[in-house]
């Protein structure tokens, strides 16, 4: 780990006189560019603006997106195969029931998998203990989306490209209420202490930011942080990737 404003890691990214460097992480994800549009793909997800498998830009009281865990964290593999899954038409079926052709659902052992997922992500939320009702209301929000969602994949047939996205958002959900669960238990806490927790990185998704209160205050709690900077000579950077 190295100060805050250096990097351990850098690229330009594309960039003509910025770059990104990171203190804590050895890569640099792709920026997300903003987009007036999100686009949804055939795997259901939003390309570089998956904000639950992609850094996103640090948004303000929105921290727990950059405490999600990563897919090779112990974390990630406890939420099971079925959340990481990359979606596509094969683990989608035509509902022989349905009164009008091309519909169908996601295919039954796949959407009990998901269905137990969403379940063990809503028990966390229960477990989390000594937080004020105002710090679990967002989360109580997530909670009655994945089950509007997780009763829409299970009940209403649709075309393969609907179930598909449908199905890619409880997996999101699900991915987003872990990364709740670090913040609350773990990440919130070392934010309000003193103690530095800089050599203790988590395995989680990390953000991107583009000024220095945020990024010192994601490498104290042990967050990997992609600082967006103006490209100059003062820049310190060990590695450029």
């Amino acid at each position: 780990v190295t100060h805050p404003f250096e990097g351990l890691v850098g690229s330009q990214d594309g960039f003509a006189d910025m770059c990104v460097t990171s203190p804590n992480a050895t890569w640099i994800p792709q920026y997300p560019v903003e987009r007036n549009i999100i686009q949804t793909y055939s795997d259901g997800r939003w390309g570089e603006r998956e904000y639950s498998r992609w850094p996103q830009l640090l948004t303000l009281g929105m921290w727990h997106k950059a405490c999600i865990p990563r897919v090779d964290s112990e974390e990630g593999r406890k939420l099971g195969a079925a959340v990481w899954r990359t979606l596509r038409p094969g683990d989608w079926e035509v509902d022989r029931r349905a009164a009008m052709p091309g519909l169908g659902k996601i295919r039954g052992q796949l959407m009990d998998a998901l269905e137990d997922a969403a379940q063990a992500a809503m028990m966390r939320l229960d477990m989390i203990a000594g937080q004020p009702a105002r710090r679990l209301e967002y989360g109580r929000q997530l909670v009655l989306i994945l089950r509007q969602c997780v009763d829409r994949m299970r009940l209403l047939p649709a075309t393969v490209d609907i179930s598909i996205a449908v199905a890619a958002h409880v997996q999101r959900l699900c991915l987003e209420m872990a990364g709740l669960d670090v913040y609350l238990r773990v990440v919130l806490p070392r934010l309000e202490g003193t103690l530095d927790y800089s050599t203790h990185v988590l395995e989680v998704l990390g953000a991107f930011v583009n000024e220095g209160t945020s990024a010192s205050s994601l490498v104290r709690v042990g967050v990997p942080v992609f600082l967006l900077q103006p490209l100059s000579r003062d820049v310190k950077v060990w590695q450029v990737v």
